[in-house]
């Protein structure tokens, strides 16, 4: 029988690339039958990624032990998993988690599996930072836009379209004349969406006026 003791705690980035925990034990079983000093092997099978914006729930645990243990003939490793519940109201923020496998004898994976990861619940907001005048005679709109977060990606709608990926300094059109209106959203890394896009509206007017000369009223008339 496994023990998983676990523990949470806050942590940068999201790859661990060395582990290491206290000693795990030597599993002295007693003088009656051998002693069992092989330590099991843990791993974080799945759980949550790198960023993302909800709670997560269960992780599952994959603990691999020799065959012995699980007496399954002809195979050395075996799958054994272990869903362990993750704190439900972790906070926005950096968050890790660690585990490692005990078995019977009492020997104790040295390097547990831990898995970092980013919660992030907030929206980013968006900014239009450059738009065309209110009152163009261009066929064509350049617009520039900002988040207040790094590593967002945008989303822009011209004149109430679906919103398609773009880019800020970008070009829109041709548009004929008349009314016309833009609007831009961003998405961070974790999925969130601005609920309150960017928007701007402007018209476009690109005919050319006409221009008469009028006859002078001559002096003569009353």
């Amino acid at each position: 029988m496994l023990a998983l003791p676990g523990l949470i705690g806050l942590a940068g980035g999201c790859k661990v690339d060395d582990k290491h925990a206290p000693d795990g034990g030597t599993g002295d079983a007693g003088s009656a039958g051998p002693v069992d000093t092989q330590a099991p092997d843990t791993m974080i099978d799945s759980g949550a990624g790198c960023v993302q914006p909800q709670r997560p729930g269960d992780v599952p645990v994959l603990v691999q032990r020799s065959d012995r243990d699980v007496r399954v003939p002809g195979r050395r490793r075996a799958r054994t998993d272990v869903p362990l519940p993750v704190h439900p109201h972790a906070a926005d923020g950096p968050h890790s988690f660690s585990v490692r496998a005990v078995d019977a004898a009492g020997n104790g994976d040295d390097t547990p599996a831990e898995r970092v990861w980013t919660i992030d619940t907030v929206p980013p907001d968006t900014t239009l930072t450059d738009a065309p005048p209110a009152a163009d005679n261009s066929v064509m709109a350049q617009f520039s836009f900002r988040s207040n977060e790094q590593g967002v990606s945008f989303d822009c709608s011209l004149d109430n379209a679906g919103y398609l990926p773009c880019t800020s300094g970008a070009l829109f059109g041709p548009v004929g004349d008349g009314p016309h209106s833009f609007a831009v959203r961003a998405r961070d890394r974790a999925g969130n969406i601005d609920l309150s896009p960017a928007v701007y509206a402007w018209t476009v007017d690109t005919r050319t006026p006409d221009t008469q000369i009028l006859p002078a009223a001559r002096a003569d008339r009353p």
